[in-house]
This record gives C-alpha cells, sequence and structure tokens, in this order.
C-alpha cells in the first residue's frame, strides 16, 4: 500500500522538515501560545491606519488596554516606538506583511514541521501570501515593510488579575515583531 503524503509549508523556500520530538518546542515550548499572543498585536494599535512619520514628529505613542478575559481582568499599557531611519509606524501595508509571516507559521505548525529559528523568507514566498506579483516595485515595497516592522519595538506593562488565585500578576515585556532583516 502506498502511504500518502504529507503536506509541507514552505519557510525559507524549502519544505520544512517533520518536527521532531526535541526540535523547536525545547527553544520555544509555548511556541503555539507565543503565535497566539502576537496576533493580538494587531488589535492593540501597533499598526496605524497610515505608516510613516506622523506630522507632529514623534517616534512614540502609547496605547492603554483594559478589558475582562477568562482568565481575570487585563490593565496595562504599551508603549510603540518607532526608528526615524527605518520610515517611521508601521501601518496596514506592513500588517499585510506581518500576517503572511504568521500565516506561514502557523500552517507549519498545524501541520507538525519544525520550525526553524531564526525563520528565513524568501521575499516571493512573503509576496505570494500576500497575493502580489513578484515585480521588482513589490520586492522594493517589501523591503521597505519589512524594515518599518524590525524598527519597531514594544514596550509592554500589563497587569492580569487572576479570579481563580484573587491576585494581580505583574509583567513587563520589550520586544519587536522583527528582529532582524538582511
Amino acid at each position: 500500500t502506498a502511504t500518502p503524503s504529507r503536506k509541507r509549508s514552505k519557510v525559507a523556500g524549502r519544505p520544512i522538515r517533520p518536527r521532531r520530538e526535541d526540535a523547536n518546542l525545547s527553544l520555544f515550548p509555548d511556541l503555539p501560545e507565543r503565535i497566539q499572543i502576537e496576533k493580538s498585536v494587531s488589535t492593540m494599535g501597533f499598526f496605524s491606519v497610515k505608516s510613516g512619520i506622523p506630522a507632529d514628529g514623534k517616534l512614540e505613542r502609547t496605547i492603554k488596554v483594559n478589558r475582562n478575559t477568562p482568565e481575570g481582568r487585563v490593565e496595562g499599557k504599551a508603549t510603540i516606538a518607532a526608528m526615524r531611519a527605518t520610515g517611521g509606524f508601521c501601518g496596514i501595508e506592513e500588517q499585510d506583511v506581518y500576517y503572511a509571516i504568521l500565516s506561514a507559521v502557523t500552517e507549519a505548525i498545524a501541520l507538525g514541521d519544525e520550525i526553524p529559528v531564526p525563520i528565513a523568507f524568501p521575499p516571493g514566498e512573503l509576496l505570494r501570501r500576500m497575493g502580489k506579483s513578484d515585480s521588482g516595485v513589490n520586492y522594493e515595497r517589501l523591503s521597505r515593510q519589512l524594515k518599518r516592522l524590525a524598527g519597531t519595538t514594544v514596550v509592554s506593562e500589563k497587569s492580569l488579575y487572576r479570579v481563580s488565585t484573587g491576585s494581580w500578576e505583574n509583567s513587563d515585556e520589550v520586544f519587536r515583531i522583527i528582529d532582524r532583516v538582511v
């Protein structure tokens, strides 16, 4: 009998090897949960309607969060800092790139593929996932969008009130959506 072939995702332009038990998850045991958390970046005001440097020239903005979740009440704030050298704040164009990357990683996780660290994407694969042609203009835009994503830092200060324990947990994080663009 023939064994049906298993579909593989394409990260770094090649099929990703099936995940071994001790592979990536030993480095990031919470990788699927991290992906869920990263998806919430789009709801916290990280992406603005218009990208770039605002008319007032300020390269920092603060967003406050106050909501109830199944785990309890969350209060927090996130300061988003952009760099002038990489083009300022991320906009909806960068959100498309962000979702293309999340799509590839989520697909790889669902297929049980190993996620390489760091993740590398050929520009053509990102353009394909965004439904764009692989023309020179789109490559230039993608380059600017990736630089803008890499040049934006989030400083998150949050508190979670856990109903189950009746206590507050505080956590602070500083992160970037993309650490490096080559």
